[in-house]
């Protein structure tokens, strides 16, 4: 290494050795015929160097337009957390609530009732059999209909129970029967087979409910 040019052109050469010139800046490799030479013209200066300063903006270029949204992200298929203690309290809250207790705690049909939609005319009829003795309405219903046919001879012919009967007697009878609810129009039908047959009377009765007043009489009628 040597310092100036001059320096450099006094090394005795030995080959195969490099020396640096600081002044010119370059190195050589010393070779059996290599004599004392100048080296070549010295290159322009360069342009004086910077350090970047902290914070300073060396690009004053105007800033480009904001990139295009990306396209959404498919559906997750991984499910999400669990609610949290809050939301489930405020379930447990609803279902404490007194109009949820009182429902829940009142009686409901099974599971295999029939809807009411459902039920046919037939379903009701057959569940609409005998006398309803249990109750009774006021006013005292309608006119009763309907016959009943007794038994020859019969003396107890229970207006209270058949309202309307029909009675074949043979010989003179005494009847007897029950007395219907106030209001109840009842009548006996009494065909004759005896000395004089093939002829019927209708009586017609009135109950006030303690006895029974008749109302009216046919004459005899061919049977």
């Amino acid at each position: 290494m040597c310092d100036t040019i001059a320096e450099r052109d006094s090394i005795s050469p030995r080959s195969g050795i490099r020396v640096f010139c600081r002044e010119t800046g370059s190195s050589f490799i010393f070779d059996a015929t290599w004599r004392a030479a100048s080296g070549g013209e010295q290159g322009p200066p360069g342009d004086d160097g910077y350090t970047p300063i902290k914070g300073v903006d060396y690009f004053d270029g105007d800033p480009g337009a904001p990139g295009s949204p990306g396209p959404p992200g498919a559906d997750s298929t991984v499910p999400g957390p669990p609610g949290s203690d809050a939301d489930v309290t405020g379930h447990e809250a609803a279902y404490d609530h007194p109009a949820v207790v009182s429902h829940a705690g009142s009686t409901h049909a099974p599971a295999t009732a029939q809807a009411n939609a459902d039920i046919t005319k037939a379903e009701i009829e057959a569940k609409l059999t005998g006398e309803i003795v249990s109750h009774s309405h006021a006013g005292g219903g309608g006119q009763p209909v309907g016959m009943t046919v007794l038994a020859n001879d019969t003396t107890a012919v229970a207006l209270a129970t058949y309202f309307n009967v029909k009675l074949t007697v043979t010989a003179a009878r005494t009847l007897t029967t029950t007395v219907p609810a106030a209001g109840t129009r009842c009548a006996v039908v009494v065909l004759t087979s005896g000395t004089t047959s093939g002829r019927v009377f209708v009586v017609n009765f009135i109950s006030d409910g303690t006895n029974l007043y008749e109302a009216g009489r046919t004459a005899a009628m061919v049977a």
